[in-house]
C-alpha cells in the first residue's frame, strides 16, 4: 500500500477544504452578501453547465439534392472517360441526370 508523508496528506486536505469553501455558495439558495467565511459570489457557469443551449439547423433539401446529382454526374463523366465510352452530353435538369451516348452500342 502507498505511504505518503504527513505534510503531503495535510496539503491535500487543505486544498480540498478550500475548494469546498469556494464552491459552497453554489449549493446555497439566493445571493449572499459578505459576512461569514464563505465567499459572496457564485461561480458563473457556462451555457453547458446552466442547462445547455438550443441550436436549430435548417437544411435546404433542394440544394442538397442538386449538389448530390452534380456529384453523380461527375462520377458518371469520369467512369465514361475511363472506359472510353463516347457521350455527347451529360447534364442535370429537373432532379435528373441525363446522358446522351454517341453510339448506341456503348
Amino acid at each position: 500500500m502507498l505511504q505518503f508523508e504527513a505534510w503531503k496528506k495535510t496539503l491535500v486536505i487543505i486544498v480540498a477544504a478550500l475548494g469546498m469553501i469556494y464552491a459552497a455558495p453554489n449549493l446555497l439558495p439566493g445571493d449572499r452578501e459578505g459576512g461569514g467565511i464563505l465567499p459572496g459570489q457564485k461561480i458563473n457557469l457556462g451555457l453547458d453547465l446552466q442547462g445547455g443551449s438550443h441550436l436549430l439547423l435548417r437544411v435546404d433539401m433542394a440544394v442538397v439534392i442538386e449538389e448530390r446529382l452534380e456529384g453523380i454526374a461527375e462520377t458518371i463523366r469520369q467512369e465514361f472517360r475511363t472506359n472510353k465510352i463516347r457521350f455527347s452530353g451529360l447534364d442535370v435538369r429537373n432532379s435528373e441526370v441525363r446522358v446522351r451516348l454517341r453510339n448506341a452500342d456503348d
